[in-house]
């Protein structure tokens, strides 16, 4: 709701921080939540001025208090159905929202690790917490944690894969910001260095600095309408679609 009193200093919009967001393209808003508080909120860009919107009465993680780091909300993102999708620094808590009138929040448990992801683990605080969230055309999310690991999640089973490392990023270089560009490639960015901005590709892992004259800032989130696969979906729904137009030939002839 607008309008909030602001005596209660968790009534800021953003007072404790946040670490997660995710822009929903067809509603115009950028969701996020503020750490340690447990509520999803969202700004609404229509109109001439932006207002935020706050969600009451129906948790958003189960933080209990600024402490608590492994609980903590630090990854979001809009996945191809239109659902939001947010995950702890643990990944014990994967939470789905719906982006209509009224949010339904719903926390589907946690993460399991693909029996081939060897000693590289969804939950280990070490190589996967922190980070930023991308999701894909064809249903998947993708999870760039800050120490540069790539896991790819199915929603449906819950299960996270290891896909490795990111190679070619400075030394230094924490991934804390990941969103998808307008040719479908990774790009990220650094809370810890200004270094630059850099693209990566989803099938190699392999980074490439962007080059830019622009200043570069330190940036722990990134968030677009952009879904990765974009174009490869598009291709396989052709040849689907082509497919069946020439089954209907046959069958009539």
């Amino acid at each position: 709701r607008t309008g909030k009193s602001l005596a209660n200093a968790n009534d800021l919009p953003f007072s404790t921080y946040s670490a997660a967001c995710a822009y929903d393209k067809k509603h115009n808003r950028l969701y996020y939540t503020p750490m340690g508080i447990n509520q999803l909120r969202y700004i609404d860009m229509n109109g001439k001025s932006p207002r935020i919107f706050y969600f009451e009465g129906e948790a958003f993680g189960n933080t209990a208090n600024l402490q608590d780091e492994a609980n903590h909300i630090t990854r979001m993102v809009i996945g191809a159905d239109g659902n939001g999708y947010a995950l702890s620094n643990d990944g014990n808590h994967l939470l789905r929202f719906t982006t209509g009138k009224k949010a339904v929040i719903t926390d589907l448990g946690n993460l399991v690790d693909d029996a081939n992801n060897g000693g590289v683990s969804i939950h280990n605080r070490c190589s996967s917490w922190g980070g930023d969230l991308i999701a894909d055309a064809f249903g998947k999310l993708h999870l760039v944690s800050a120490r540069q690991a790539i896991f790819e999640i199915d929603v449906e089973k819950r299960v996270a894969t290891f896909k490795g490392y990111i190679s070619g990023l400075p030394a230094g270089y924490t991934t804390n910001g990941a969103v998808v560009d307008d040719e479908g490639s990774l790009v990220v960015s650094s809370a810890s260095s200004i270094q630059g901005y850099y693209t990566v590709d989803l099938a190699s892992l392999k980074a490439t600095r962007i080059e830019s004259k622009d200043k570069v800032f330190n940036t722990s989130d990134l968030a677009n309408g952009n879904l990765a696969l974009q174009k490869e979906a598009d291709r396989k729904a052709s040849a689907v679609s082509a497919a069946q137009i020439l089954s209907r030939q046959l069958v009539r002839n």
